[in-house]
This record gives C-alpha cells, structure tokens and sequence, in this order.
C-alpha cells in the first residue's frame, strides 16, 4: 500500500472512530464523554451529530434549525412532530400554534401516530393564534384514541360527560373513562365513580375511589373521607375521613375546571371544612375549638362560603362569652 493510500486509510479509521463514539456515548447518555467525539464528528462533517451536539448542549434554536434543515431532503414525520412540538412550546423559537399545528399536520399526512393528541390539546385550549375549537378537538382526540392514546382516552370521557365538542352521552363517556381506568389513570377514575355515584351506583364508585387513592390521588382521597364522614354507603369512620381529610386538603388540579369535583379549589375548600366540622362538634374527637378555626380560615382562604359562614358563627359565640 502506497503511503498517501495508508494515510487516507487511517484517516477514514480515525473518522469513523470519532463518530461511533460519539453515537455509542449519546445512545449511553453519557453527555460529558460523548460531547468531544461529536465535537469531532461535527468538524468531520457528520450531520447526525450536530443534532446530537445540539441535544447534548440544550441548544434548542440549533435543534430547531436542523430539523428543518434536514426536511428539504426528507419527508420523515417524527422531524416533523418535533417542529411542531417546538413551535407549540416556544422551544429554541417563539411560541406559535399556526406553525404548531402546520407540522402536527404534516406529521399526521406522512402517517405519524403521535400528532393527532397535540392537536387536540391546542384546538381544546386556543392560544396564540388559534381558536380554541371543541369540536376540532374531539374531532382530533377520536383519532388519537384509535392509536390506543391515554390522553385522549380521558379527555374523550370528559367531553361526552359534559357534552363538549361532542354530543353528551353518558355511555360512551363511562366508555372512554374506564379505558382511561385501566390504565391506570387516577383523575378518570374519580371522574367515572362520578358518575356511577350519579346513577346511584355507590359500590362500584366507592371501588373506583379507593383504587385511585391508593395510588395516591387526593381527590379520592377527599371522596373517601366524605363517605366516612357521612356513613351512608361506607361504614362511618371518622379516624379514617380524618386522615383522608388532611391529606386531600393539599389537593388540587387547573386542568380540570370543567368539572367542580375536580378543580383545583374543591378539595382545598372542602376537606379543611370537614375538618372544622368534626373538630368544632366533637365528632369522633375532642371538641377543640382552635383547631375548628384553624380548619376553617385555611377553607375560607380558599374560598369556601360554608367555611366563612362556620367561621363567623365561631366569632360570634366568642361575642356572646365574653
């Protein structure tokens, strides 16, 4: 072999020995090892890795730039998603849903099975240049949950329980939320023992909500406890809606505001009310009165009417006593 041959040939080793450590090491998430070798690569010419030297710096403008980059020549659909889903956040970008929703489009027309529930998110919440659409939402969600998606699995339930975007049907809302249940879905069980509640199917809802509060939802939590507080359809207990009580106190979900039960407030205002309940009349502890005001300033801070009206009638006898 001549010798400009041997020198090319070693060139070539050392070129492909920059690269494949730069993948080994990206695949291992070894960042502070991998970022030298794609370093190299990079300087090598090496197209994947610049992306990985871009992920590897959360340099979300240059990740940005290389999908983009890299659709000219391609129709690949999880470049596309991932536009898009830059776009939708503002990743390395300003935040834009005109653009978001173009990609998720695009991904969705090359046969991506991950683009349909983003869409439904950003037609369901409008925002920067869309119109928030329930129609287009459900419209979406179907779609995403023919590919088995558990987002949409549970937002398909609260639709049709409440008839957004979608003719109300209590069937095949149940329908959704128990999909969404056996995933393992907290917030749907609640919702779906809701409902069953509604129908007088106490057994089965009361199941859900002990299901849920074992993997620690608090708003089950609270639901629990108030079935031990009142003993009609579990036996009472007011040790057990106690502790249930102030766990679920700190409870709280924004995203659920089409549903008082879950908002974000009903616990927070509810369960420290109870708990003034049970500490200003005794019920399966000692009367203790500084405790029923504490309860009922943290729900009045939250805005509970009955708390506030409990409240002042504790300021009221105080009056009286003195």
């Amino acid at each position: 072999m001549t010798y400009s041959l041997q020198c090319n040939a070693n060139n070539r080793a050392e070129k492909n020995t920059a690269i494949k450590q730069c993948y080994t090491y990206f695949d291992q998430h070894l960042i502070q090892k991998a970022r030298p070798f794609c370093e190299e690569a990079v300087a090598l010419g090496d197209r994947q890795a610049e992306l990985f030297l871009a992920l590897l710096s959360f340099d979300d403008a240059a990740e940005l730039n290389w999908y983009l980059q890299e659709l000219k020549a391609s129709d690949n659909h999880f470049y596309m998603s991932r536009i898009a889903y830059m776009y939708e956040m503002g990743l390395g970008t300003q935040k834009n849903y005109k653009k978001a929703v173009h990609w998720y489009m695009q991904a969705f027309e090359h046969k991506s099975k991950i683009a349909s529930e983003p869409l439904g998110g950003i037609f369901l919440k409008g925002g920067s240049g869309i119109k928030a659409d329930p129609k287009k939402s459900a419209y979406w969600y179907q779609l995403a949950a023919q590919q088995g998606d558990l987002i949409a699995f549970k937002r398909l339930g609260r639709f049709y329980s409440k008839g957004l975007g979608v003719e109300k049907n209590i069937s095949l809302a149940k329908k959704w939320l128990q999909l969404a249940a056996d995933e393992y879905d907290t917030q749907s069980m609640v919702l779906l023992g809701l409902i069953l509640k509604s129908e007088n199917n106490h057994e089965s809802a009361i199941e859900l909500w002990q299901h849920a509060s074992k993997l620690h939802n608090a708003h089950a939590k609270f639901l629990l406890g108030r079935a031990y507080f009142n003993g009609k359809h579990l036996k009472k207990d007011y040790a057990h809606a106690i502790a249930l009580f102030k766990i679920s106190s700190q409870c709280g979900n924004p995203n659920s505001n089409e549903v008082p039960e879950l908002h974000i407030h009903f616990c927070q205002q509810q369960a420290p009310y109870y708990l003034g309940q049970i500490y200003e009349h005794g019920k399966g502890v000692k009367i203790d009165i500084e405790k029923a005001r504490r309860w009922y300033k943290q729900a009045t801070r939250q805005g509970s009417i009955e708390a506030l009206k409990a409240l002042s009638g504790l300021i009221s006898e105080d009056s009286v006593n003195q």
